[in-house]
């Protein structure tokens, strides 16, 4: 079985899925990515980015909550950026597990740097610059 998750929400895909598809040896392997939970800045809608701000209390329950989809499941490794919310999250979800795993940090899996953006709030950004100029700034 393959996983995507995205904040708590696991999205499973069969073998059976997967061979159907095309795929050849299908399930040799699982990877599960998981975007950290919901971060302050994320809740006032602001350029995160590699400022290193909290999870909400929202962000913590999801990533329990991709930990209990993600129970009794193995695992050999996780990785997580350098970033805490990233760790909290990593850490959470393998509480929910059950489990306790030899853990990755590196910073080339952190966020993207937004640069001056860092810290703004997005919809400010839009009414001052215009949705396509924060558009190209932020995915640039």
């Amino acid at each position: 079985m393959d996983f995507h998750a995205y904040a708590g929400n696991v999205i499973r895909h069969s073998c059976a899925q997967f061979t159907a598809a095309g795929y050849n040896n299908p399930c040799m392997a699982i990877l599960v990515l998981v975007r950290h939970g919901q971060s302050l800045w994320n809740l006032e809608n602001r350029f995160t980015g590699w400022v290193d701000v909290p999870l909400t209390d929202q962000g913590r329950e999801e990533a329990r909550r991709a930990g209990e989809k993600l129970r009794g499941y193995s695992f050999q490794v996780a990785y997580t950026s350098g970033l805490t919310r990233a760790q909290d999250t990593c850490r959470l979800i393998q509480e929910a597990m059950g489990a306790s795993l030899p853990t990755i940090r590196d910073q080339a899996l952190n966020e993207r740097h937004y640069g001056d953006l860092q810290g703004l709030n997005k919809d400010d950004m839009r009414a001052q610059f215009g949705e396509e100029q924060v558009k190209i700034s932020s995915t640039s």
